[in-house]
């Protein structure tokens, strides 16, 4: 078992970008759904996002709902690492940043062969969708390109696992200090941060793909009083089934090995500052960085994909982290600021947004086209989840 200590601090100090004008967060609430046919095949994330609506408070004021708002505002608008040079907000950017969803409790439809109702990350190509409880977060691994030649469907990347005993119980009870469960969906920053709080076990994540590579990053932080115990586990495909099993910090996926010209995938894994970690200790105040890489051989045509996603992790440090956050919060900018409405009911008007957050998650110019379960696959691959012409 491991301690990290050495690891470079994300979080030294709560840093809220310094742009004006300074927005006050609105999160609409998603306590979950209990009626199963929102999960239809084909329903669009924004479509499950809308009915939920209807029966919560759409908007409601952070300050309004948590009486520790100060500490969870880092959440919703924090700077992780190096700050963001500061700029002038787009009018995209400026109403886009007031839908952040909270989610207050973890997928229940995930893994599912139709839309998951998870938070969801992705760069058009490589897609990830966060599910679990707090003291075993998942996250889910689809790519758009990994179709099966026998399943004639795309099929499930993989997980990355995160096992945290010291979190078990934590819980979405907002008006009490003690525990403390939630995720916030940034669409603007395209980055998912948790906060979990269980009596002085607490910790405080951001996950993120970076959009303009195939790379996927969890960045962990201790904010409690207490020491925290941390297993990473990595599962190939849909992990069997109901234990699947960690195959190690990489992994080379060939499903359809024995048929020419089949797809293959390399995943590779690994913790800044210490390559050969999987469980270890992080301290009261630390940090830690979790980097995978996905690629496949069309992203690498001629090459080993296995090699080249080990070499991508390998060469990371936390300056180049820093700036490929920047060049990511630079393409989502850039995005958000191309167009922008502005109305006055805000529940469509998020649903608006979580739309276009969707389409740019799970599409992008020159890449293979998704499915309709977007490149957030999960299961066993389905033919219902790849196109309908």
């Amino acid at each position: 078992m491991h301690s990290f200590t050495m690891s470079k601090p994300i979080i030294p100090k709560c840093e809220v970008e310094s742009r004006e004008p300074m927005l006050k967060p609105q999160l609409t609430r998603i306590p979950w759904f209990q009626d199963p046919h929102h999960l239809q095949l084909g329903k669009s994330w924004s479509w499950i996002l809308s009915q939920s609506v209807k029966s919560v408070k759409s908007v409601v004021h952070l300050t309004s709902v948590f009486p520790q708002a100060a500490a969870f505002a880092w959440i919703l608008t924090a700077t992780v690492g190096p700050s963001a040079a500061a700029a002038p907000l787009s009018e995209g950017e400026r109403i886009v940043c007031t839908h952040a969803i909270l989610f207050t409790e973890p997928a229940r439809a995930v893994p599912t062969s139709g839309m998951p109702d998870g938070p969801l990350l992705g760069n058009g190509d490589l897609g990830v969708v966060q599910a679990g409880p707090p003291e075993a977060l998942a996250f889910y691994i689809g790519k758009n390109d990994f179709w099966g030649v026998k399943t004639q469907a795309p099929m499930a990347v993989g997980q990355l696992r995160l096992a945290i005993p010291a979190l078990a119980g934590a819980s979405n009870h907002p008006q009490q200090d003690l525990r403390m469960a939630d995720t916030v969906q940034d669409l603007r920053l395209a980055e998912l941060r948790g906060c979990y709080w269980n009596d002085g076990a607490d910790l405080i994540t951001r996950a993120w793909i970076d959009a303009n590579h195939n790379l996927f990053c969890v960045e962990l932080a201790n904010t409690g009083r207490k020491p925290l115990s941390i297993s990473v586990s990595t599962i190939k495909g849909c992990g069997g089934a109901n234990t699947p099993s960690d195959v190690g910090a990489s992994f080379l996926y060939d499903p359809d090995a024995s048929v020419s010209g089949s797809r293959k995938l390399g995943l590779a894994t690994r913790i800044l500052g210490d390559a050969s970690v999987r469980n270890f200790t992080l301290e009261t105040g630390k940090a830690v960085t979790i980097v995978t890489a996905i690629l496949t051989d069309l992203d690498v045509p001629g090459k080993d994909p296995l090699a080249e996603a080990k070499a991508m992790v390998d060469s990371l440090t936390f300056e180049k982290l820093a700036e490929l956050t920047a060049s990511h919060r630079q393409w989502w900018s850039a995005f958000w600021g191309r167009s922008f409405i502005e109305i006055p009911d805000k529940a469509i008007e998020q649903c608006w947004y979580s739309s276009w957050y969707i389409m740019a998650s799970c599409s992008r110019a020159g890449k293979v086209a998704p499915g309709l379960g977007g490149n957030w696959i999960n299961s066993l691959g389905k033919t219902g989840m790849g196109y309908i012409v």
